[in-house]
């Protein structure tokens, strides 16, 4: 297991924005980053794929976008994110056990889960994520200290109050309209830079 997980601003905003905007429904999305030699993953983005529970074919086919994404990018898929529907559930259910377990075993060890935490981010916590890890017994919480969150995260409430979210695409409205920008979501990720 790596000693210390990186998470970029613009990761965390894109997976609290995407549980922003289907705040009714369990939502998930994959962490690109780079495992760098050393004892350290860099998560440097989220890719939002699903507002919904995913089937496994269009599992597949997102996530072989995704990969497609990461390798002409030098990046790779480094985990998973998820909320759950109900915001009291921080839960790791078995599906999403299941994708991250498949990633994980992808990276060859050190991915991680983020179970976003409706309660530490109506506190305004930050990272308002529960980090986790997988070991020989299943996904286990990680010690605080070894989630390292950005110094100067952006101010996700005006985010929030600006509306941002509804510019957010992940691979469930891509499937609705396949010109949306559901890999990069650049528009989202100006509003990060303004």
């Amino acid at each position: 297991m790596p000693a210390t997980y990186r998470l970029s601003h613009v990761a965390y905003s894109k997976l609290v924005l995407h549980a922003a905007k289907h705040s009714v429904c369990e939502v998930s999305g994959v962490l690109i980053g780079r495992k760098k030699s050393g004892d350290e993953v860099e998560v440097v983005d989220a890719v939002p794929l699903f507002h919904s529970r995913p089937l496994a074919p269009m599992l597949e086919v997102a996530l072989q976008q995704v990969q497609l994404y990461c390798d002409q990018n030098s990046l790779q898929v480094v985990g998973l994110y998820a909320a759950n529907q109900g915001s009291a559930n921080k839960d790791v259910s078995a599906a999403t056990s299941k994708i991250a377990g498949k990633i994980d075993d992808n990276l060859g060890g050190g991915a991680i889960l983020l179970m976003l935490d409706a309660a530490k981010l109506k506190a305004r916590a930050n990272p308002a994520v529960i980090p986790y890890t997988q070991t020989a017994g299943g996904w286990t919480v990680l010690q605080s200290n070894y989630l390292v969150s950005p110094p100067n995260p952006v101010d996700l409430v005006q985010l929030i109050r600006d509306r941002v979210y509804a510019h957010i695409n992940d691979f469930d409205s891509h499937l609705d309209n396949i010109k949306l920008d559901w890999l990069a979501n650049d528009v989202v990720a100006k509003a990060f830079k303004a």
